[in-house]
């Protein structure tokens, strides 16, 4: 993984735009992985995810800060961690088999992947999408010498399953503790991190243009030799112009 210059960047961050968020998260790690778009595409939630936060941090630091509201007093809290303090990478393979057996049952399926999300409709109920989910990641069911169908698996079968999933791909819903400093409320919040990436990448990229447009506009200088220069540099420039 060689570093990501800021005229990559904001070439990702233009290609990706107007994108769905899915999509945005296969083009950013298919550059900084240096694999094709469908490669990425077929990495589980949590290897995807784990990329992701090894790029984010690569680009903007290890430190994550956002705000969310306690559901109890509705006071808005600041949330900070870093990412080393998260999960290591996930050990599963690319398209690992995995077995539950309970109940008698024997179940193989792998883990879902970004192309398995895509494939959900946006708008339908979210039981409905994981029964999907789980469909397209089952293998095959049999008990004893039965084979059976997806729809006909018993529910604690599929909790198992789920079970399984969470054990073997634990970056897949990251969930962060808060603790509210004013009503003490303790509650979880999930960490979405292509959501938190992409909107940092859209406020770097409108700060990064407004930079150019005004270096430009008094030097005349290119966009690229202008985002080429080092963050330190380029303020200085803007300081002697007023910018």
């Amino acid at each position: 993984m060689r570093p990501v210059s800021p005229v990559e960047v904001l070439a990702l961050w233009e290609q990706g735009c107007g994108q769905s968020r899915l999509r945005q998260a296969s083009l950013l790690l298919a550059r900084w992985l240096e694999q094709p778009v469908e490669a990425v595409s077929r990495l589980s939630i949590g290897q995807r995810d784990f990329a992701l936060l090894n790029l984010r941090a690569a680009l903007f630091g290890p430190e994550l800060a956002g705000l969310t509201v306690c559901p109890a007093c509705h006071e808005r809290v600041e949330l900070r961690l870093n990412t080393d303090d998260l999960a290591s990478a996930p050990s599963n393979e690319d398209g690992e088999v995995l077995v539950v057996v309970h109940d008698g049952y024997e179940a193989r399926f792998r883990l879902p992947t970004s192309l398995d999300l895509a494939g959900l409709p946006a708008d339908a109920d979210p039981g409905a999408n994981r029964q999907r989910l789980l469909e397209r990641c089952l293998l095959g069911v049999r008990r004893g010498e039965a084979v059976f169908p997806c729809q006909e698996l018993p529910e604690a079968v599929a909790t198992a399953i789920a079970s399984r999933m969470a054990e073997a791909d634990p970056l897949a819903d990251i969930q962060l503790t808060v603790n509210c400093p004013e009503c003490r409320h303790r509650w979880e919040v999930p960490l979405d991190i292509v959501s938190f990436l992409w909107s940092e990448l859209d406020a770097w990229a409108e700060h990064s243009l407004t930079e150019v447009h005004l270096l430009a506009s008094a030097y005349g200088w290119s966009e690229h030799d202008i985002l080429d220069l080092s963050p330190a540099r380029r303020q200085y420039y803007l300081r002697l112009i007023g910018g």
